[in-house]
């Protein structure tokens, strides 16, 4: 996925370029607005997934600290990189702050706190982080990125969980624009 999303990337340009010429001339303006549209869409879910995981830097950053881990920033900076995949991030980052704590040889206590610190985190990605960062950014009510996750999850398993959110706000830009049509016409 990362080579093909790389040359993909490198090559963009060439492909919209030879993609639009292939078009009916009667379409082409309908299809740009609605390539821009969800462009602005899917940037602004990235925009909010990164602000999400940078939270998520601060508040395992400030948590870890306060515990007394040693490691702190940087099993922060691991489980906040990891995330976007759901579950991931606070499996790495509880698995690598126990490491970073036997390491340490800190007292039994903080294996406590390495696990409420990472629950805490968890808990408020998932009620206040996501839906304010990522669900109105790309225009999605609460309840419909929690449906998508759950759809994406029973119909394609990790990878639909992952892209979930995305194809349901591009299929959010669509339905717009079927309805826009549809009331352009009556």
């Amino acid at each position: 996925i990362p080579i093909v999303t790389f040359y993909l990337l490198r090559d963009w340009d060439k492909i919209i370029k030879h993609f639009f010429f292939i078009l009916p001339s009667n379409a082409k303006t309908t299809i740009a607005d609605l390539s821009n549209r969800i462009d602005r869409v899917l940037s602004e879910f990235f925009r909010g997934q990164l602000a999400v995981m940078s939270c998520l830097v601060v508040i395992y950053s400030v948590g870890l600290f306060l515990v007394g881990l040693e490691l702190w920033f940087l099993a922060a900076s691991i489980a906040g990189a990891f995330s976007f995949i759901p579950y991931v991030g606070i499996i790495v980052g509880v698995l690598f702050s126990l490491l970073g704590a036997i390491i340490q040889m800190a007292d039994q206590t903080i294996y406590v706190g390495i696990i409420l610190v990472f629950l805490i985190g968890q808990g408020i990605e998932s009620i206040i982080l996501s839906p304010l960062l990522v669900g109105n950014r790309v225009g999605l009510h609460p309840v419909t990125i929690i449906f998508a996750v759950m759809a994406g999850g029973e119909l394609f398993g990790f990878f639909g969980v992952l892209a979930a959110i995305p194809v349901a706000a591009v299929g959010s830009v669509l339905i717009k624009h079927f309805f826009e049509y549809a009331e352009s016409k009556n």
